[in-house]
């Protein structure tokens, strides 16, 4: 971990611009570089082949490439569905943890019917090429879509050169790591499965696993990469393996998304050294953030928690900040041009599985609310200033309309200057060394320049007012103290005066599911319930830590084949996948 955090700070403190590449790296950058091992990604998803209504399900094994073990390095990783028209279906950011993570996407009737491609990544695996990237074949059936034209063909059973498989074959229930056996190899309708998975080798078996058990379609779908045969599938590169002349050098996302931007005069286009940005996420979970430009004007703001907001809202924290424009770091785009898309094709012979499958998947989402997926509690986020503010909670206190007269009544660590109708909120400890320095305001997240702003809002709205009466240093500015409100509703942002110096869109990460698993316990309330799953569990979340491990499920009201799926890696790197069938009459 040494290296990591030296190339860090050469990549942090140079005068390189590494996202935009302006500049050449030293050759001893470049050996410092190099020294950094690559990343490969291997994507678990529970099916190839999907009709509208269907869940998309994944899980993302982000492996170090030279250990075979799961990467410590990037915490974020990028997942993107594109069609042959280069269109694509959704663009996901995923947080990983210990180098996995997971997400899904529900196929909605606007996808049109046609094959497509799955791309998985990092941004430090961009410096080794896209050639590296995680690629799979997908293929989607929208029965709602008057013209099929582009999957569809006369002749039934059409040649093809491409890779597929019908989800019956390659079945292998061990290896010399794990045992995957099945209470029975036939169940009625409704009927509980159990699942053994033994450790055969002991402590060496233990890892991080996903499972599938998804119906089986009677007709040749594309073909899935299991673990074991993605390191044959995809180029080895261990490390990152670039020449002094490299421009374009993507930093690896070490501890959270990363942002980053040049702040530049607006008038001469000059690099602003040395100047604070603050980073605003508003809204109910608000964030703020402080970073500093470097010699070349470049900031950098690390993400490291999950946020809900799709806007951030940065501002060059200088009384003439009108006088500045931010530059976001914007990665070139992937050049997606040489992808090869698979030729799958449907005739009239799979009309009547189209229709079955269809059918099935209205009633099954028409009954959505009693078997939906449920979000796992996020992880909260804490402000900053954490245990040194003084916290009033104004539904504690007899409730004022105005600012000024709550702060009078209530909050007696603030006082409010007013100097020819412009007023500035002081802070009512008197210490000579820091008379001069700024009180940091921050409404919701968001910076708060004009007090104005913040003296003309109904304190009705307001929830708490949080306090910090002592000197405070953050991103690398002093403050006298904090002020730091919160509305009830989240929504000062409306009320701001003036325009902040760049507004950008965020995509959020992926939220961790816990995914519905149909149990019937012998009463009544479910009785009545259609139960047409095609996808009986879908489980990302499979921890191998004992000899003996037990996974169960229930088999819904489709008959037909379906193929149970497990695939991971042990801790120490090695690939496993098992696959068993079992048949639902």
């Amino acid at each position: 971990m040494k290296n990591y955090f030296i190339i860090i700070i050469i990549f942090f403190f140079s005068n390189i611009c590494l996202v935009s590449g302006q500049t050449l790296l030293s050759k001893h950058q470049t050996t410092v570089y190099n020294s950094i091992p690559q990343e490969k990604i291997f994507v678990h998803y529970n099916t190839s082949f999907l009709f509208s209504g269907d869940y998309f399900f994944y899980k993302i094994y982000n492996i170090n490439a030279q250990t075979k073990e799961l990467s410590n390095l990037s915490k974020i990783a990028y997942l993107e569905l594109i069609g042959a028209d280069k269109n694509f279906v959704f663009k996901h950011k995923i947080r990983l943890k210990s180098g996995i993570g997971q997400g899904d996407f529900f196929i909605p009737t606007s996808v049109p019917s046609g094959n497509y491609k799955l791309i998985a990544y990092t941004q430090w695996m961009k410096n080794a090429g896209d050639r590296y990237f995680f690629q799979s074949d997908i293929s989607i059936i929208n029965p709602f879509q008057k013209s099929q034209n582009s999957v569809h063909v006369k002749t039934p059973n059409p040649i093809t050169n491409k890779p597929y498989h019908s989800g019956e074959n390659k079945i292998n229930n061990t290896n010399r790591y794990i045992y995957l056996g099945v209470n029975a190899k036939q169940f009625s309708k409704r009927e509980k499965v159990i699942l053994k998975i033994n450790s055969l080798m002991d402590e060496a078996s233990f890892g991080d696993y996903s499972i599938s058990v998804r119906k089986i379609d009677s007709i040749t779908t594309p073909n899935q990469p299991s673990a074991n045969s993605f390191e044959h599938i995809y180029p080895n590169i261990i490390k990152s393996n670039t020449t002094p002349d490299k421009k374009t050098i993507y930093l690896p996302e070490l501890r959270g998304e990363l942002i980053s931007g040049t702040v530049l005069m607006k008038n001469t286009n000059e690099y602003v050294p040395f100047k604070a940005v603050s980073m605003s996420i508003s809204g109910k979970k608000p964030i703020f953030k402080i970073s500093t430009t470097n010699n070349t004007g470049t900031f950098y703001f690390n993400l490291d928690k999950p946020y809900e907001a799709l806007k951030a809202d940065l501002h060059v924290m200088d009384e003439a900040y009108e006088n500045y424009k931010i530059k976001i770091n914007q990665s070139p785009p992937i050049n997606y041009d040489g992808l090869q898309f698979s030729d799958f094709k449907i005739n009239s012979e799979m009309k009547e599985l189209i229709i079955e499958h269809s059918i099935n998947n209205q009633i099954e989402n028409a009954y959505y609310q009693v078997k939906k997926h449920k979000t796992k509690q996020k992880e909260s986020i804490l402000p900053f200033y954490n245990g040194q503010e003084i916290i009033y909670n104004l539904d504690d206190y007899t409730r004022f309309k105005s600012v000024k007269e709550t702060m009078v009544e209530i909050v007696n660590k603030i006082w409010i200057e007013e100097k020819k109708g412009v007023h500035t909120f002081r802070l009512r400890y008197d210490d000579p060394n820091n008379k001069n320095l700024p009180i940091l305001i921050i409404v919701d997240g968001l910076l708060v320049f004009n007090h104005d702003d913040l003296f003309y809002y109904d304190a009705r709205k307001i929830k708490t007012i949080s306090v910090v009466d002592k000197k405070y240093k953050y991103g690398g500015n002093t403050f006298k103290g904090i002020i730091s409100v919160e509305t009830l509703t989240g929504d000062f942002n409306n009320h701001i005066s003036g325009n902040y110096t760049k507004s950008i869109t965020l995509i959020r990460t992926q939220d961790n599911k816990d995914y519905f698993n149909q149990e019937y316990d012998n009463t009544e309330s479910l009785k009545r319930v259609p139960d047409y799953r095609s996808q009986l569990l879908w489980n990302p979340s499979l921890t191998i830590n004992k000899k003996n491990n037990t996974v169960t499920f229930y088999t819904s009201d489709y008959i037909g084949n379906y193929l149970i799926s497990i695939e991971g890696f042990t801790k120490s790197g090695i690939p496993i996948s098992l696959k068993e069938t079992i048949r639902v009459r």
